[in-house]
């Protein structure tokens, strides 16, 4: 009796541990969709999906001459209870993931931080609204401190 007791705890538990998981994952869910914005007279498009109820899965594209150039892949996940950004650049770090931990998460704002990257250490998510998402990458590079702005457009 008092094993079957124990099973029932420790499945309740399972599941409810995967619920708050399934229900913190879907916290970000206004990232979903194409986002653009032109920076440096070039179109950059953002693209975030939730892949099942544990991942978002994102990249970067740069279109030049009608062309696309797929420039980063990026995931956002939830180990031990945090949210962590990962990035991966093609011809950066020799294609390793770089991995950013959440410092800030108030409202429409995300701010993952890796102090022990060369730059970017920061980097920002301003949710304004559901057609706009201001992004920026910022920290010290060579001891200059630098902000890059990207004000990205929702296309769908």
């Amino acid at each position: 009796m008092m094993t079957n007791i124990f099973r029932l705890v420790l499945f309740s538990s399972i599941l409810i541990s995967c619920s708050a998981k399934k229900d913190k994952i879907h916290e970000l869910q206004r990232l979903n969709g194409e986002w653009t914005t032109i920076f440096h007279g070039e179109t950059i498009s953002e693209k975030w999906e939730l892949q099942g109820d544990t991942m978002w899965v994102g990249n970067t594209s740069l279109l030049r001459d009608g062309q696309s150039f797929m420039t980063e892949e990026m995931n956002i996940q939830l180990k031990d209870g945090k949210f962590v950004f990962c990035t991966s650049i093609k011809d950066q770090n020799e294609g390793l993931e770089v991995k950013f931990t959440l410092k800030e998460h108030s409202g429409n704002r995300l701010v993952f931080e890796n102090l022990k990257h060369d730059f970017p250490q920061l980097i920002t998510y301003d949710l304004k609204n559901d057609k706009e998402l201001n992004a920026y990458i910022s920290g010290t590079n060579q001891g200059e401190k630098i902000r890059m702005d990207f004000n990205y457009k929702r296309v769908k």
